[in-house]
């Protein structure tokens, strides 16, 4: 049995949140001040917070820290009662796991106790995956494990994922890792390589097109992200793209519209985006080959993948079995 932290009352957090919260095996205790939240986290084995960031009782992100510095295996989840993708951001790299927007939906509330905490007499989810899984990510690093626990917790939510590493780390596979372990993993993985397509040809790869919106166009062609409808698309090093596309891109996520080349009306998607580059993109900013707002709505949720000499014992990655068997 674990400890799930209501940091709020009963306006912000329901007691709907207590019952649901004993039905999944653990105990709910509710505080509203930040003194007895730090108290009630010092004494629990297992804990997942849940704060309220409109709160005028505490900073969240400052109790965030000071959760964390106690009980550095905590889950937080912060809290708004609008979106804001500034607190997002900022939230994640003080280290918590999720940001929600209330009211939390029943089913989504329990998803995130389960991948914070397993059912009562269970752990969390293995970093090895469960048998079904496709993608199975072997490591005895601690600096690699430590990405793969965020990655786990990632996966259950919706945000964007951008993963920085160098070349040959395995930012792909571990953006399979977090794609095989969401709630997205029987709709499609669609990857595409920004580095490998020209820019006559990207736009129209990433968006679709008309028939004659181009010399060529002999027929309407769906782009990738209408094909990951559902599902996850990567953007493999989405530094190497144009400017001008980055505008579009941000569109996309903004809005979850794909605008066709010749297109006269948008299409509706629903994608998750996970995003790789080898590039240290503040620098790339600086220099004026990427948005400054593109990257922060993709970096809500930063993974760094140590490099492969940094690694103590190595990396194993591997598929499941069913997979093997089925391509030999």
């Amino acid at each position: 049995m674990a400890d799930v932290l209501l940091v709020g009352p009963e306006d912000v957090f329901p007691p709907e949140m207590e019952e649901r919260t004993r039905h999944q095996g653990h105990q709910a205790i509710r505080v509203l001040g930040a003194g007895q939240a730090i108290v009630a986290s010092e004494k629990a084995e297992k804990l997942l917070v849940f704060l309220d960031s409109d709160s005028g009782q505490y900073e969240a992100l400052d109790l965030t820290r000071k959760i964390l510095s106690r009980q550095p295996e905590a889950s937080v989840v912060v809290t708004a009662g609008e979106p804001s993708l500034d607190l997002a951001v900022e939230s994640i790299k003080e280290g918590a796991s999720d940001f929600l927007v209330r009211p939390v939906e029943p089913e989504k509330f329990e998803l995130v106790i389960e991948q914070a905490l397993g059912r009562s007499g269970e752990g969390p989810p293995s970093s090895g995956g469960k048998e079904a899984e496709p993608w199975a990510i072997i490591t005895d690093d601690p600096e690699f494990k430590r990405v793969l626990s965020i990655a786990e917790r990632a996966a259950s939510g919706q945000a964007s994922v951008l993963i920085q590493g160098e070349s040959g780390t395995g930012k792909e596979l571990l953006a399979r890792f977090i794609h095989a372990r969401s709630a997205r993993k029987d709709k499609p993985f669609v990857a595409v390589n920004c580095a490998a397509l020209p820019e006559s040809l990207l736009e129209s790869e990433l968006f679709g097109h008309e028939k004659g919106a181009f010399t060529g166009a002999i027929s309407r062609r769906l782009g990738k992200f209408e094909m990951a409808n559902g599902g996850t698309i990567l953007l493999d090093e989405i530094s190497e793209m144009q400017v001008h596309l980055q505008a579009k891109l941000l569109r996309v996520l903004q809005e979850q519209i794909v605008d066709r080349v010749g297109g006269s009306s948008p299409v509706q998607v629903d994608v998750r985006v996970i995003a790789t580059t080898n590039r240290a993109l503040l620098q790339y900013i600086e220099e004026g080959k990427f948005r400054e707002d593109l990257y922060y709505r993709l970096n809500v949720i930063p993974l760094h993948i140590p490099p492969l000499r940094n690694r103590k014992r190595g990396v194993i990655l591997v598929k499941s079995i069913i997979n093997v068997i089925t391509k030999t």
